[in-house]
């Protein structure tokens, strides 16, 4: 998997942090970079954009807490109303956010990616949710319980 990254600051960045940590060898370091190097403990690679921009101590609190799942298209994760359970760092695919309105209809107010999260609410304070969660494709995402969730962020 080839690193994809636009800014000649971040490139620097990553090269020295990879020094930093694999030495000066030019190779070691070239191959640091460009390897996956964040796993859950079942060994699914991270693509999530929030989990891997984590500091190691924390990535570490939480990544044996997270549940790799897999999302058929159109599988709802929360309707309005529901009480949140879970939250959701995407790792593949997309999940729509939806208002949905008493006549049934509803609108697209968000779409989250690899970038993204499902839970917002949760880490505002929020218990229930006052939108629909649905994926739109496919998608593979990390699964953590709401209340290990808001126990980490304390």
């Amino acid at each position: 998997m080839p690193l994809k990254v636009t800014a000649p600051c971040e490139i620097r960045r990553l090269f020295r942090s990879a020094r930093s940590r694999y030495g000066q060898d030019s190779t070691s370091v070239c191959q640091a970079l460009t390897e996956p190097a964040h796993t859950d403990g079942d060994g699914h690679h991270i693509h999530n954009l929030i989990l891997l921009g984590l500091p190691l101590q924390e990535g570490e609190l939480i990544s044996p807490k997270l549940e790799f799942v897999r999302l058929k298209t159109h599988q709802v994760l929360h309707e309005p109303g529901d009480s949140l359970k879970s939250a959701y760092f995407c790792d593949s695919g997309l999940v729509s956010i939806l208002c949905v309105f008493p006549d049934g209809k509803s609108v697209e107010v968000g779409l989250v990616g690899k970038e993204g999260f499902v839970g917002v609410p949760l880490v505002a304070g929020f218990r229930t949710s006052a939108t629909r969660a649905i994926a739109q494709i496919e998608a593979t995402a990390f699964r953590v319980d709401g209340e290990t969730l808001l126990a980490l962020l304390c």
